[in-house]
This record gives structure tokens, sequence and C-alpha cells, in this order.
């Protein structure tokens, strides 16, 4: 949420994002790019936006006994840059899909149904002036060396490979997704997929048909905003394998941690994608993907092995369940949780009755 005044001004309105907007009314916004529970009954948009980005806004009562929306409406004022392409009401909810157009500032408004303005919040709308594309396995193991993240990654042929996709402007990130568009060589299969499991976010998911050095050109906006390079190798070129595990350190007893499975050249560089069998202690864990998610116990202190055809890696680790997930999948993957605690979220949700509105494609 920020205000119409050109990106020079988006500190004020990240200050008053940050702040939450007034509202003598009872009423404040949230939109469907973040999962954040709990934060107050105050606006809540994750904006700046990234040009191309469709939201869905929501209108919310703080006083939710008060509420009926039925002919309420939703406006911008400045289209060009913000646009409101649908409104939807009914009496418990007021909701706006949006699309951010152009880079500017515009003020989202709120009128209730004499058409008098109960409500307005700044929205900041910015073409990213960096784009960082990073392996998606970063995500569970934090520890990863920072040098993995803007050197060219590696890649084996015909193994399926998610990278995350962060927009920047100003040095501040950017919310957003279903804003690129990819221009890259036929021996490369690409897909943007997106997830708003806990924020909605867009990954890159890549797997080469041919070995070689290939570029990925990213457009954003009607403009190409930067490039991704990326690796493919054959097999024979992986000279072994390696089981990084998170840190334990200060671990609590059932937390989720992770270990990732990472390729290595000979020189020692990393090599993303790998799909080995693992085991923990004397028993071979089903499923093949490179994260294992298990749930820490001081008191259990096991041996984990991953194999990928005759290359081997050992790691111990203080566990008594685990489950192999791959950060090729965006899902239930992407938040880094094993499926049951997922479940349990999702169930969580049902009984809050948090709203989560299904993104619409726009126009």
């Amino acid at each position: 949420m920020q205000h119409p005044r050109t990106l020079s001004a988006a500190a004020l309105a990240a200050t008053l994002t940050a702040c939450g907007g007034a509202s003598s009314t009872g009423v404040y916004l949230d939109d469907d790019l973040s999962f954040e529970l709990f934060s107050g009954k105050q606006d809540r948009l994750e904006a700046p936006y990234v040009a191309g980005t469709e939201v869905t806004l929501m209108v919310n009562a703080v006083d939710e006994d008060d509420a009926d929306f039925s002919a309420w409406t939703v406006a911008s004022s400045d289209p060009e840059v913000f646009e409101i392409v649908r409104v939807e009401a009914w009496p418990d909810d007021l909701d706006a899909e949006a699309l951010a157009r152009a880079p500017g500032e515009a003020m989202v408004e709120v009128y209730d149904d004499t058409g008098r303005l109960v409500h307005e919040t700044p929205v900041t709308v910015a073409l990213p002036d960096r784009v960082n594309v990073q392996p998606q396995v970063r995500s569970f193991v934090p520890d990863l060396d920072e040098t993995m993240l803007f050197e060219a990654p590696q890649v084996l042929v015909h193994h399926p490979t998610t990278f995350e996709v962060q927009y920047w402007a100003d040095g501040e990130r950017l919310s957003g997704n279903g804003a690129l568009t990819l221009h890259a060589p036929a021996e490369l299969d690409l897909a943007v997929t997106q997830s708003d499991l806990t924020e909605a976010g867009e990954w890159l998911r890549l797997e080469a048909r041919e070995p070689g050095d290939w570029t990925v050109d990213l457009e954003v906006g009607g403009e190409i905003v930067g490039s991704f390079e990326v690796v493919a190798l054959e097999p024979s070129a992986l000279a072994g394998v390696q089981v990084v595990v998170e840190d334990e350190s200060e671990a609590r007893s059932g937390q989720t941690l992770h270990a990732v499975a990472l390729g290595l050249d000979a020189e020692g560089a990393p090599i993303y994608g790998l799909s080995p069998v693992w085991e923990l202690g004397a028993s071979e864990l089903d499923g093949h993907g490179d994260v294992l998610a298990y749930e820490y116990d001081p008191e259990h202190l096991r041996p984990l092995n991953l194999a990928y055809g005759e290359h081997e890696a050992e790691a111990w680790i203080h566990g008594r369940t685990a489950s192999v997930q791959s950060s090729a999948d965006v899902g239930c993957a992407s938040v880094a949780s094993p499926v049951m605690k997922m479940s349990w979220l999702v169930g969580m949700l049902g009984l809050l009755g948090v709203r989560r509105r299904e993104q619409v494609s726009l126009s």
C-alpha cells in the first residue's frame, strides 16, 4: 500500500504502509500476497508491487457485526498505475481484483453505499532495477554458501530445478507475481509457477534438454529487466555429492529441520536438482528429491546417507522420522514444511475463518 508521487516518494509510502492507514469508519485493507496472521486490524498491503502483478484487495470491517458491504465499491485514483479491474460485494465481504499496470503511485479508495469516500490508502507500483534468481533449495538450509547466490547455477540435463525470483527497486523488495515473461533458447523447458501458501511469490521451473551455457532474458512490464544464466551438465560431469544439514545448535525438540542434497563438479562447485536415494539409519526412505525434512529430537542421533549413481555421502542428524521432498515442487515443499504440518495449518485456517481468495487471471 503506497501513494502517487513517483518512486522517489516510496519511502514515505512505505512508512504509511507499515503504520497502516487510519480508518475512522472502521475498515481496513489487506491483499492476497501475504499470509501474515494476527497482525492487527490495520491496512496490510504487500506493496510496493512489481509492475504486472495481479492482486486481490480485501476490505475488512474492524467490527464484523457492523459490516454490510453489499453496495460498497473500491476505486483507484490513477487506473493507469493501479487499476481496479473488478469489484465483488457481499454483505460480509468486499473484494477488488486489481492490476499493477505501470510504475507510479495511486490511492486505493473505498466508498460506502452513499458514494462517500470512507477510507483510502496509498499504493506504489515499480519496475525492478534488479532481479535475483536463486535456487529454491536455498530456502531450506540458509547456511548454504552465499557465493552460490550470484554465480551461474549448474544443473543436470533432464533434471527439473526450481529457482525463486526476487524483484528489487532502489534497494527495496517488490511484491507480486504473474508479472514475469521468459525469453529462452529452445533447449530449455521453462515455466513460471506461483504459490501463495505462506507468501505469494514467483518461481522459475527449468529443465535443460541439452548441455550448454544458456541465457534466459526476464521481461517485466514489457521491458527486459535482467537475464539469468544457467549451465546444464551431463551426469558424467558429476564428481561427487554432498549433504548439507540445517544448523541444529539452537533447535527445539519437535522443530522441523532440513537437509539438502547437492551435486559437486570437479572443482567442488554445486550442481542443483539431484534426486538421490535417501537412507535414515538402516531404512531407505520413500520418494526421490533433493530435500529431507525431519523432526528434531536431541535424544536420537542417526546417520543420514544418500546415494546418486556411484556417488554417496553421509551426515548425522538428530531425528527419528523424516520425509523426502523436492525443491523443484512449488507448494508444500516451497514453504519448507512436512505435509502433515501443512495439513494441520490448512485445517487451522479453516477453523479461524481466514479468507483467502483464488487469484483470477486478468487481461
